[in-house]
């Protein structure tokens, strides 16, 4: 409202909603549901109508969310889509990349839109940087619809 622009929101551990970045962020968990045009942690990939698509040269698509997560059970999975992907993965790393959390190669199919990767990881400490990465291969079709990281059952 009018007086929170004037005076400021002090945001705890609430989900909040970010209309810039179209992520769900808590305290123990991260969700990603598009990506903006000017998403800053894109490398070998291009954004269009939200998602995330190989420019087919080979490289880490995007890296990121750069967040703090508290230590914890996690469940990770990325949606979007995978064809003729045989070197494509996707990991969870944590420290810079200094602990590797999760990560193995990408499902493919033929379908629209499906989950190209799941895993379950256990993040022993407090970490102040989580990030999931996405890597194809030279050559390999694959578009990230978003991603979620959120606490296992």
């Amino acid at each position: 409202n009018q007086a929170d622009l004037a005076t400021g929101i002090k945001l705890g551990t609430t989900p909040s909603k970010s209309k810039r970045t179209y992520v769900d962020v808590a305290s123990d968990y991260i969700i990603r549901t598009s990506f903006e045009d000017r998403f800053p942690h894109v490398a070998e990939a291009t954004i269009s109508s939200g998602s995330i698509f190989s420019n087919l040269t080979g490289g880490v698509l995007f890296n990121g969310p750069f967040l703090p997560m508290p230590a914890g059970r996690y469940h990770v999975r990325i949606k979007g889509q995978a064809r003729g992907a045989t070197t494509a993965w996707a990991d969870v790393i944590a420290e810079g990349g200094k602990v590797r959390l999760a990560g193995g190669g990408l499902v493919n199919a033929d379908e629209e839109a499906y989950d190209v990767f799941n895993a379950d990881l256990t993040l022993d400490n407090d970490t102040s940087a989580i990030e999931v990465r996405v890597y194809a291969g030279a050559g390999e079709a694959v578009r990230i619809d978003g991603y979620e990281l959120i606490p296992a059952p």
